[in-house]
């Protein structure tokens, strides 16, 4: 990934541009209805937005927030083939965005440590699902583990 990716407008929020992150797209597209597809995307869009407000944020890895926004809620699918029948949906979820990455990734880019930034930033989630559904929750746990914060 490059250290400043291009960026594009998105429902009016600047965002960062990536073959990866189009993929991403394409495939939550894909595999969720118009209902998670949406809230997804708000998610990205929402952290994105607040985290560019933050200074400490702003040398954040906006491939992985946003890859992470994105793929979130692959543990509850339409398609099903990211769902496990033994697992909580977090986990599917995480699963399959470590297995997007190493599918989808250019080789070299997505080490150990930024596969397993990205597994744990998804399986964070579900302090977001109790907390209401609040995206910020979800953007602060994903950009405190990107930069090691204190809680």
């Amino acid at each position: 990934m490059p250290s400043t990716p291009p960026t594009k407008l998105l429902a009016g929020v600047p965002v960062p541009d990536t073959p990866l992150i189009n993929k991403a797209l394409a495939f939550a597209r894909a595999h969720c209805d118009d209902f998670t597809y949406n809230h997804v995307v708000r998610s990205w869009l929402f952290g994105t937005y607040i985290s560019d407000q933050i200074p400490d944020f702003k040398s954040r890895d906006v491939e992985l927030h946003a890859i992470t926004a994105l793929l979130h809620d692959m543990g509850w699918t339409i398609s099903g083939d990211t769902v496990s029948k033994d697992k909580r949906f977090e986990v599917d979820g995480a699963e399959a965005t470590r297995a997007f990455l190493i599918r989808e990734g250019e080789k070299g880019d997505w080490d150990a440590r930024r596969l397993q930034l990205a597994w744990d930033s998804v399986l964070l989630t579900w302090r977001a699902i109790a907390l209401k559904g609040r995206h910020f929750w979800m953007s602060w746990r994903l950009l405190k583990i990107n930069h090691q914060l204190d809680d």
